[in-house]
């Protein structure tokens, strides 16, 4: 965190793929327990069509084991977009800029204070390995309604106490304690 006599800039560094207890670390795992005996059991499927309609008749096998790769592909680029996933936030002349840059994804965003409700650390809608591990993530409030949301699958700690040095920063109110991370 930079800070200077006209404002503040936060650097958000990426997480990497074994940070633990991310969704990234989580979909890494995922891939590895579920992708080897997939890849396993498509292989002998083939195998086993192959042996029992002939060698014309592999279509099949070939489709199965073509939806099980692209699978196991899609969720390792997901975990890789999260683990790289990096951001800036700057607050000068009352003005929040933001930028997020992933593998494949980016947003960024330019509000003046007086466009923003509130900004929390919240909740997502996904949770690992049930409600005991919610995914946290970074929400800034627009008084038209608009919520931006991201640093999705970090620490709720660290989204929190970035969360406090934005509101600061802008000179919001302090945020209700229902999204607060560590109650």
């Amino acid at each position: 965190m930079e800070q200077t006599g006209e404002g503040m800039t936060l650097r958000v560094p990426p997480i990497g793929l074994m940070h633990p207890g991310t969704q990234a670390t989580t979909m890494v795992i995922g891939v590895l327990a579920t992708g080897g005996p997939l890849l396993g059991a498509s292989c002998f499927a083939a195998f086993w069509i192959a042996g029992a309609r002939g060698a014309e008749k592999m279509w099949p096998a070939y489709f199965l084991f073509l939806a099980l790769l692209l699978f196991g592909l899609a969720i390792l680029l997901g975990a890789v977009e999260v683990g790289r996933r990096r951001a800036v936030f700057s607050v000068t002349g009352g003005r929040l800029k933001m930028w997020q840059t992933g593998t494949l994804t980016g947003k960024r965003g330019e509000w003046p204070r007086e466009q923003i409700v509130d900004i929390r650390a919240i909740p997502s809608r996904t949770s690992v390995g049930g409600e005991q591990r919610r995914i946290w993530m970074l929400q800034v409030e627009l008084h038209d309604g608009e919520c931006i949301k991201m640093l999705r699958g970090r620490d709720p700690q660290e989204i929190g106490w970035i969360a406090t040095k934005l509101r600061r920063a802008l000179r919001l109110p302090a945020g209700d304690n229902t999204s607060d991370p560590s109650a």
